[in-house]
């Protein structure tokens, strides 16, 4: 997909059903909704029968909508309604919500703390029958203008401004070019010295964070004070025990929606920017800088609470959510899960490298300013997850952890994978399937191994010159019966 045919539009609040995935072309426009309610509602009657809706926070690479009716219909034979499920690399969670519409009692697991975190929102864990986050979100708003933490952007915040009305791209450019942060150091600028100076530990009380390292680049200086502003009332409410932690994640996950509404980025994910150059592309991306610049962080903010006060799970269901990697969750668990759905990289690419402004805003904790950080376009902190799955060397040994430990637990297993046809485009697999698949038949009867193939493709993550017009990498679903 080339730049040019990016969707870039703001696709909140549709409603759309399962018979909207069937249709041609359709799944693709519901793929790209992002914040919006989707319903699967007209798929075969083996997996009608549970609530309509969920709701996808953010973008994201992988993510399954197009693939969940065939997931629950296969879910759906092993009979898991009333039991206990795991969601491994559970992503923005939208497979574990459509889980507990089944009724399943879920275990969300993913190493990112923003996954997480956006799943104990969405899966109401923790929620008790009086939580509402709009009760709370207007405070958290008016909160956040008190802080004034434009006061020392102000000449930039002005000069922005004019620019967007402007609509002049180039001189937005000329304006970041200018703005002090951590990659364009400026020894007289108050809130910089404070940030690199300082203690480690929360910035919250000591710098904006994401204005003095993402602003510029992936947000505008106006949008990132904004995700400052609100990171620091959201914080500070917490800290003062006046939202609940549910409410508190589901704020968080709210400010994730109006982050990745906003970011200047490809795929509206934080792997790098775009750049508003002359390029040959430059017109494009000069609109596409204006109409992101555009976005205004707290009504979006304010639009996705109201959407995950009506989507989140009411709580009491006894769903969880884990921070940590995949191939630990059922080592030291006590449930015995009826059904684990795993769906794990399978390529080179590093999922915290598309995510790490979201794990910033999570633990919103300084980072190490004492060595160079080797800046690239991506502008990533130091310390970023590496997972396993993600190197050929250690994706065996990895995937044979998850398959025995499942065979161990007496679970069934349903493992997405997708080929790779035609060359590999930097997108090889580090397991192929013919290796994969002698692991599950290793731990599980091979009669009782099947694989299903589904009836949409992989989604390339290269675009444009990049991509590879032969390739037709089908997506397929590994079944392993206990």
């Amino acid at each position: 997909m080339s730049e040019e045919n990016l969707p870039i539009g703001n696709h909140r609040e549709e409603i759309h059903t399962a018979d909207d995935l069937s249709k041609s072309g359709a799944g693709e426009t519901c793929g790209d909704v992002q914040g919006g309610i989707l319903s699967l509602k007209g798929i075969p009657p083996i997996a009608q029968s549970f609530a309509p809706q969920f709701y996808r926070p953010v973008q994201y690479l992988g993510n399954k909508i197009r693939s969940l009716p065939d997931i629950l219909i296969e879910a759906a034979s092993f009979g898991i309604s009333n039991s206990t499920v795991y969601d491994l690399f559970s992503g923005t969670s939208v497979v574990s919500q459509a889980f507990a519409n089944l009724g399943c009692k879920i275990v969300a697991v993913d190493a990112q703390q923003s996954c997480q975190t956006m799943a104990l929102s969405l899966l109401g864990v923790g929620r008790g029958s009086r939580d509402f986050i709009s009760d709370s979100c207007s405070e958290i708003a008016y909160k956040s203008i008190s802080y004034d933490l434009e006061f020392a952007w102000k000449d930039f915040v002005q000069e922005e401004d004019a620019a967007i009305k402007a609509a002049d791209a180039i001189w937005l450019r000329d304006i970041y070019a200018r703005l002090p942060t951590v990659w364009h150091p400026n020894d007289d600028f108050g809130p910089l010295k404070s940030l690199t100076s300082g203690l480690k530990g929360q910035a919250t009380g000591v710098a904006p964070l994401f204005a003095l390292t993402l602003a510029g680049s992936y947000f505008g200086i106006r949008q990132a004070l904004a995700i400052d502003a609100l990171r620091w009332a959201i914080g500070d409410s917490a800290a003062r025990q006046r939202t609940s932690p549910w409410q508190t994640a589901s704020l968080l996950t709210a400010l994730m929606t109006a982050m990745s509404e906003a970011v200047y980025s490809a795929g509206k994910h934080f792997a790098q920017p775009l750049t508003a150059g002359v390029a040959r592309d430059g017109k494009f991306r000069q609109r596409r800088m204006l109409k992101d610049r555009s976005i205004d962080i707290t009504q979006e903010f304010l639009r996705a609470v109201t959407m995950i006060e009506q989507c989140a799970r009411k709580g009491g269901e006894g769903h969880a959510a884990l921070a940590m990697p995949a191939e630990e969750a059922l080592d030291n668990s006590q449930a015995i899960p009826k059904l684990v759905y795993a769906d794990p990289p399978y390529t080179a690419q590093q999922y915290s490298r598309f995510y790490h402004a979201l794990e910033t805003l999570i633990s919103y904790q300084i980072p190490s300013f004492d060595r160079p950080f080797g800046m690239t376009s991506g502008l990533y902190p130091p310390g970023r997850y590496k997972s396993a799955f993600s190197s050929k060397r250690k994706a065996p040994k990895a995937f044979e952890k998850i398959i025995s430990a499942c065979q161990s637990k007496g679970a069934n297993l349903l493992l997405s994978y997708s080929m790779s046809h035609n060359g590999s485009d930097g997108n090889d697999r580090m397991i192929d399937l013919e290796n994969l698949l002698k692991i599950c038949k290793h731990y599980y009867q091979p009669s009782l191994v099947e694989v299903v193939e589904l009836n949409h493709s992989y989604r390339q993550f290269n675009s444009g010159a990049h991509s590879n017009a032969g390739r037709n990498d089908p997506e397929l679903l590994i079944v392993c019966r206990f």
